[in-house]
């Protein structure tokens, strides 16, 4: 496997920490708002030239200075930030999981500086994710049921939100869960015991996200990829995607949950390096 050197960028009045690493066309370029997906995606730096930027607030770039630093926005500002200091010309960007509300938005606001984009368990319109009970990022999963009734009839410890109004806050939901409230309604459900300021912010961006109506603006080609068993972003959000995106092509991996598993992956390595073997820089 290829190594990847680290490198430290400024921009944006940030250090970002990259890893770099690869040889070859199309350089592709992969981030995550709120965890690290590095090794996730390293074995791009086998086939192509990879590069992965940490959010501020993760790793060893810069702490995060204001709420603005935690947005979605602010992730696509600062990679076309390193983009340009890098003097790249157009790369791809890929997005995983709440990384495709980063990808999304740097297509839209960033449009000629892509060569393609790769959305993998992303989704367009947070109300229609979080209408749906097989999702468990939606507070009507029946996983949840009994313990927000429990909630409601008691007083429970508040989190605060970190992008929203003081009406909003974040409480635990039984021992596995944690969602997010306006008053005693419950908007997001954040499946897991783990919370902190990014993974907050990115789920309550979730919640307002809607981006659905603009992504016929997006020309360049892109692949969308959903697990067939997602339980977190069901795959009828890769679906309205691919709907959406005019010139996009759709995977759909039949055996697989939250990301490429088992047998998959190699139908998705197969798939992704036959995209990127299609595109020009």
């Amino acid at each position: 496997m290829n190594s990847l050197a680290q490198q430290f960028i400024e921009v944006n009045g940030a250090t970002l920490e990259t890893f770099r690493g690869g040889l070859g066309h199309p350089i592709i370029c992969c981030q995550h708002p709120h965890t690290s997906t590095l090794e996730r995606f390293r074995w791009y730096a086998d086939k192509t030239e990879f590069i992965y930027v940490v959010v501020r607030g993760l790793g060893n770039s810069s702490p995060i200075r204001n709420a603005q630093d935690l947005t979605c926005l602010q992730a696509a500002h600062d990679l076309e930030a390193v983009r340009r200091k890098l003097g790249i010309e157009r790369w791809v960007v890929q997005g995983f999981s709440a990384g495709s509300q980063v990808a999304l938005l740097y297509a839209l606001t960033y449009p000629d500086s892509l060569a393609g984009l790769i959305s993998i368990a992303g989704f367009a319109k947070g109300s229609r994710l979080l209408s749906n009970p097989h999702s468990l990022c939606s507070p009507l999963h029946p996983n949840y049921q009994t313990d927000l009734e429990a909630l409601h009839k008691q007083k429970p410890h508040r989190t605060p939100a970190v992008l929203s109004s003081p009406d909003h806050y974040w409480a635990p939901v039984g021992p596995q869960a944690w969602g997010f409230f306006r008053g005693d309604i419950p908007l997001f459900m954040m499946p897991g015991n783990r919370i902190h300021d990014r993974r907050k912010a990115a789920f309550e961006e979730g919640v307002l996200f809607d981006v659905e109506d603009r992504l016929k603006g997006i020309q360049v080609p892109t692949l969308i990829v959903g697990g067939r068993n997602d339980p977190l972003i069901p795959v009828e959000e890769s679906i309205a995607l691919h709907q959406s995106i005019p010139n996009s092509s759709l995977l759909v991996l039949e055996n697989s949950g939250h990301g490429a598993e088992g047998a998959d992956e190699d139908i998705f390595r197969e798939t992704v390096l036959s995209f990127l073997s299609k595109l020009t820089t």
